[in-house]
């Protein structure tokens, strides 16, 4: 539910960390966008905040609404996936270092070493599924667009 929710936010996420749109922030609106002393955390915060909406008006107004969405079926398909391998592995490996390694006694390095086993393995796991996301959310949808759909990105 939250993915569907905050994926428009995500794409404006992926653009802003990437290289491919540093042009389009150099552009008017975002070349004339307030600019606050760097000491002033508050004036600091609200200039990034302005700058996420006018990325989002300008995606809107440049690509359309359906832009927003783009990397959504990926995302949904990534998240129960990434959440079963994660509990898997947390779970199986807890309880095999708490019988081999251990002797059954839990401490804090059981669950440390636990969790951190669960997430190597999810990451590796679910990458290829976050790769897709990313291309597709990259994509530019009126110029120079390289992927139709999911599946044209994984081939």
């Amino acid at each position: 539910m939250t993915a569907a929710l905050l994926t428009s936010l995500d794409v404006v996420e992926t653009r802003l960390q990437s290289d491919f749109y540093r042009p389009q922030l150099a552009t008017p609106p975002f070349k004339n966008s307030p600019v606050y002393p760097p000491l002033s955390l508050f004036c600091f915060s609200a200039s990034h905040f302005c700058e996420t909406f006018l990325l989002l008006s300008s995606i809107y107004r440049v690509e359309g609404w359906r832009t927003f969405f783009k990397g959504i079926g990926p995302n949904l398909v990534g998240v129960v996936p990434s959440s079963a391998i994660k509990f898997y592995t947390y779970s199986n490996s807890k309880r095999i270092m708490l019988q081999d390694l251990f002797g059954g006694q839990e401490t804090a390095l059981v669950y440390l070493l636990a969790a951190a086993i669960a997430g190597v393995t999810t990451s590796t796991a679910t990458n290829p599924i976050w790769l897709v996301k990313t291309r597709l959310q990259l994509n530019k949808s009126l110029v120079d667009r390289r992927y139709k759909s999911a599946f044209d990105c994984m081939m």
